[in-house]
């Protein structure tokens, strides 16, 4: 991004995020018992160097004390176009080193393949919100039939055709604002008998405002726990099951005992 770019982008940025308010009630239960967990700069990334410079621009961090969900309100009512310009633009890249990136989805690709690798061939995977498609491509490396989706990357905004019988959703969760609408696009794309597999760390209660995970500049806006999932994946007659820590599966009851296999010790 040339100089020039960039203070536009600085300037427009500033004037978006100027005002900042309190949220009234739960994105996710309508509670009305919220605390504010802290603040950090808008261009905090968990990297030592790190790739930006401060921004001088804070972002607030609320949770619920009921169900547990945190977000940043900041970005409530941003748009698609506003997270394509000012996060998930060319920039993206230096939120993460390539090398972790590919170390990360390798590991995952691993894990998947211990969790179904006994799966029929046939089983079809779509990595939901693949970014570049590194999952992707360590998915069908381990030998799974893997598609990707991400509307945010050009190679795979084109809608793929569905069912898919397992959705992996890694480091997604935890990017949504409008989380009503980003679950039902998700969900369209799952067989009726299939399951939907979320990588996203937990929430503490309380969470600590400078929490590694909250970093606006990669798009860490909305934070879960357990009880904040299941509501909202309830409502869907969907169950859910978590290690308490980043995994989470979401599925039917026709796949309970599948996810228990998993489960069990």
């Amino acid at each position: 991004m040339n100089p020039a770019e960039a203070a536009r982008l600085d300037t427009d940025l500033r004037q978006l995020l100027a005002r900042t308010w309190a949220p009234k009630s739960c994105k996710v239960c309508g509670r009305l018992e919220l605390r504010l967990a802290g603040q950090v700069d808008f261009n905090r990334v968990d990297l030592v160097p790190p790739p930006f410079p401060a921004a001088g621009i804070p972002v607030e961090y609320w949770q619920c004390e009921s169900c547990g969900f945190a977000w940043a309100p900041a970005f409530d009512d941003w748009s698609e176009a506003h997270f394509a310009r000012f996060i998930y633009n060319e920039d993206i890249v230096l939120v993460e080193t390539p090398e972790n990136a590919a170390a990360r989805c390798a590991n995952i690709a691993a894990i998947l393949r211990v969790w179904f690798g006994d799966y029929p061939s046939t089983t079809r995977f779509l990595d939901y919100g693949c970014g570049p498609g590194l999952l992707v491509e360590a998915q069908r490396s381990a030998g799974f039939s893997a598609d990707g989706y991400d509307r945010f990357n050009p190679c795979f905004a084109a809608r793929p055709q569905g069912p898919f019988d397992v959705i992996t959703c890694f480091e997604v969760m935890e990017h949504i604002n409008a989380i009503d609408p980003t679950v039902d696009d998700m969900l369209s794309f799952l067989a009726p008998a299939g399951m939907l597999v979320l990588g996203t760390f937990l929430a503490a209660r309380p969470m600590a405002g400078d929490w590694w995970y909250c970093s606006p500049r990669a798009g860490h806006i909305s934070f879960w726990t357990f009880p904040a999932l299941s509501m909202v994946f309830n409502k869907r007659k969907l169950n859910v099951a978590s290690d308490g820590k980043m995994f989470s599966f979401v599925f039917p009851d026709e796949a309970k005992s599948r996810v228990m296999k998993i489960f069990a010790p």
